[in-house]
């Protein structure tokens, strides 16, 4: 099973020691692979999976490495597969604030985005949109959120918010504060409803608006 981007649900603590135990286990027969002669056809697999295991223990410099590796003479095999790659690839510039390299990535897993995308692709879509904005390409990243908000697809919560906070960097608070607060009126279930509300907050008391 592929590595998880983003550990939102952790497992219980036992499960997750008997996990880390088998992933070190998988590491070190990897890193053996890499060294035997006659290894050729299994050089791709084994820096796909190098990859991963070195995405999920935070050694973020040599995961892109390895994937980068994989991706000069890629197989696919199953969940091994260039898109997977790019994918861990983009997010291990993400972490390193690489960000025109990871909007690269990204968008090689896709410019465009719509109901019938994949959960890939449409995260894909939504972190190239955060990059253009680390980039302060404000337009845009404006244009991408607007559109993944217009299909109403499951991050459209956050490309609202991510709308306020682009605002806010262009100086248009009014907007800002405006776009944020209706967070809570189109999306009530959203759990981005009480940062929204923090962020209106400390615009509020940025402006000295303490009547607010």
């Amino acid at each position: 099973m592929r590595l998880p981007r983003q550990a939102d649900h952790p497992d219980p603590r036992g499960q997750a020691d008997q996990s880390d135990q088998q992933i070190d286990q998988a590491d070190l027969l990897l890193t053996k692979l890499l060294q035997v002669p006659y290894n050729t056809a299994q050089l791709p697999l084994a820096y796909f999976w190098k990859g991963e295991i070195a995405y999920r223990k935070g050694e973020t410099e040599a995961s892109v490495a390895f994937f980068l590796n994989y991706l000069k003479n890629p197989v696919t095999n199953g969940e091994v597969n260039p898109v997977n790659a790019k994918y861990s690839l983009a997010y291990g510039y993400l972490k390193s604030e690489q960000y025109a390299l990871a909007k690269n990535y990204f968008e090689q897993i896709t410019r465009t985005v719509s109901a019938t995308s994949t959960q890939i692709e449409q995260d894909a879509y939504l972190r190239a949109a955060y990059c253009y904005f680390m980039s302060k390409d404000f337009k845009q990243s404006l244009r991408m959120y607007e559109t993944v908000q217009s299909l109403q697809l499951a991050s459209a919560d956050y490309a609202l918010y991510q709308k306020g906070i682009i605002a806010g960097a262009m100086n248009k608070n009014p907007e800002k504060i405006s776009l944020l607060q209706s967070i809570e009126k189109i999306y009530p279930s959203s759990a981005l409803v009480p940062d929204a509300q923090l962020e209106v907050a400390n615009t509020y008391l940025a402006d000295e608006n303490y009547q607010a």
